[in-house]
């Protein structure tokens, strides 16, 4: 571009200047209106029944986080607890067996209900020693 240095420089800043606009719209800060915040909804709470059951006679053991864990007397023949969780995502299950006798196949079945209705029916297989994290299937 020739001409006068100082033409030169105004054509610049009107360039940058309309350039400019459009990021100080965006950028600009505008104030905020309330919004409702929606009180979060109650947690459905349901209780799930909880049975493992060992092809041999074995100590079983059962923990969730936030519920107590549960462990049966050795050689036990199954395990039944209810533990209370949200019906919408409940909590997965660390279950464990420790049997009287190795085997080399032995196998622990855990079943989740809800008011009669399976949700989860699993089998393990090991020899020893069976642990596992069993999530539950919520439909």
């Amino acid at each position: 571009m020739r001409g006068h240095p100082i033409l030169r420089l105004v054509v610049l800043i009107c360039f940058l200047t309309i350039a400019g606009i459009p990021v100080y719209l965006i950028t600009l800060e505008r104030p905020v209106g309330v919004q409702s915040i929606a009180a979060p909804s109650a947690k459905k709470i349901t209780l799930y029944e909880i049975t493992l059951t060992p092809s041999t006679p074995a100590l079983l053991s059962l923990a969730s986080v936030g519920q107590k864990s549960i462990e049966s007397l050795p050689g036990a023949d199954s395990l039944r607890a209810t533990y209370s969780m949200d019906a919408a995502k409940p909590e997965d299950l660390v279950v464990k067996a420790l049997f009287a006798s190795p085997q080399k196949n032995a196998a622990l079945r855990i079943q989740v209900q809800v008011a009669g209705k399976t949700l989860t029916d699993a089998t393990l297989w090991g020899s020893e020693t069976i642990e596992d994290v069993i999530s539950i299937s919520v439909p």
